[in-house]
């Protein structure tokens, strides 16, 4: 039991991220004009989904912090719940090391607060306090819908958790409404949607590394969640699509293999069969990822951990867990490349990349007019509050 506490542990600390901190609101060091976003190259033949190799033009934009919410919230926070919802993102919960630094032991503290950011006339208006969660929490999943936000699970400082609410915004309040409890805790899964269905994937259910594909018709008033799929492994932090009856899942990690997947599964979902399928055109994996689904249905991911300096610290044993966790941020290799994904042709096109999204656990949330990268770890157990928005031009 002891052994299998540890390696979850530093899991937990790797999955919300690592990267060296990123400028303060309204300060361009570290990347200005002269830290343009390149297009990640693609090694030939690398992936069995097809990558597209055109420029994509976008500019990156500061944007005021998460730091409304008290000194140790404003120390910034990862695995938040975040989504759109009409003309307002709402992010909430979150989690972090506010005392004692994670490498020395430091307790987790979790959060409940709601904040909303309201679009006054296409310009950010900045981030207001919009209500509170029944509890604590981070480490779930969300997903948007036309008039709210649905969180799923999680985890708290009492343990992963069950529980399911509806988030919407209205003024300046964001009102939360309980819906049916999942058939058991899942944490850091990842949701998808499609047809009105709401899928849950992979993560851990009730703490162990999960196969399962759970669903939700969202159209259907008691909302209940069954198990409709079983992935041909388990993946903890997985990325997840739908498009046309096919279910697309990729790793993510298993933390008892202490392996991090550089590749997916795609599943018809008509006769529940799965194919493998290759991952990010330049072999990285999707732990530790931000990823958003937009209105036209082009899933984006930015940031993430780096799969082979990752997998070394799913393998330390206790006595190197310190060190691990106290290398300089730069040892960590958090990607710094920003990729989207259209499941109609199952073609990726790289976005470019820049320090700005190299962390991990953050949370991504597309608009209309691009994507906003809020929160997440810039090394093991050190959040951040800075906010970015990648504009497209």
């Amino acid at each position: 039991m002891r052994t299998r506490m540890l390696r979850r542990g530093v899991a937990a600390l790797l999955l919300t991220g690592t990267l060296p901190l990123l400028p303060a609101f309204g300060d361009e060091r570290g990347g200005g004009t002269a830290d343009k976003l390149r297009e990640e190259r693609v090694p030939e033949g690398s992936s069995a989904l097809r990558s597209a190799d055109e420029p994509a033009a976008v500019s990156w934009q500061p944007m005021p912090g998460l730091a409304l919410s008290g000194a140790d919230f404003a120390q910034g926070v990862s695995a938040l719940y975040a989504g759109r919802v009409g003309a307002s993102t709402i992010v909430a919960g979150g989690a972090n090391f506010p005392e004692t630094p994670a490498a020395e032991g430091g307790a987790k503290r979790f959060y409940d607060v709601i904040h909303l950011l309201r679009d006054d006339g296409g310009r950010h208006a900045g981030w207001i306090r919009a209500g509170s969660l029944p509890e604590p929490a981070a480490y779930g999943a969300s997903y948007s819908l036309p008039e709210e936000l649905i969180v799923a699970g999680g985890a708290n400082a009492s343990g992963p958790l069950r529980s399911v609410y509806s988030l919407r915004p209205h003024g300046g309040r964001v009102t939360v409404r309980r819906s049916a409890d999942l058939p058991f805790a899942v944490e850091q899964g990842a949701a998808a949607m499609a047809g009105g269905v709401l899928y849950l994937a992979g993560g851990l259910a009730d703490g162990k590394p999960s196969r399962a594909v759970l669903a939700c018709d969202t159209g259907r008033g008691d909302r209940s969640w069954r198990v409709v799929a079983e992935m041909p492994e388990p993946f903890v932090q997985p990325v997840a699509a739908v498009c046309e009856g096919r279910l697309y899942v990729w790793g993510g990690f298993d933390p008892e293999r202490r392996t991090a997947a550089d590749y997916g599964y795609r599943c018809d979902l008509a006769t529940g069969r799965w194919e493998r399928i290759e991952g990010l055109p330049d072999g990285g994996t999707m732990t530790g990822t931000a990823a958003a689904m937009s209105a036209d249905g082009t899933l984006y991911v930015a940031g993430g951990v780096d799969r082979e300096i990752f997998t070394g610290g799913l393998r330390c044993d206790a006595s190197q867990q310190r060190e691990y966790l106290s290398r300089p941020a730069a040892a960590y290799r958090f990607r710094r490349s920003v990729w989207r994904f259209d499941p109609r042709t199952e073609r990726w096109s790289g976005i470019g990349e820049s320090e700005r999204s190299a962390r991990a656990g953050a949370a991504l949330v597309a608009t209309e007019e691009g994507l906003l990268l809020a929160g997440g770890e810039t090394r093991p157990g050190i959040r951040t509050s800075d906010v970015w928005f990648l504009k497209f031009e």
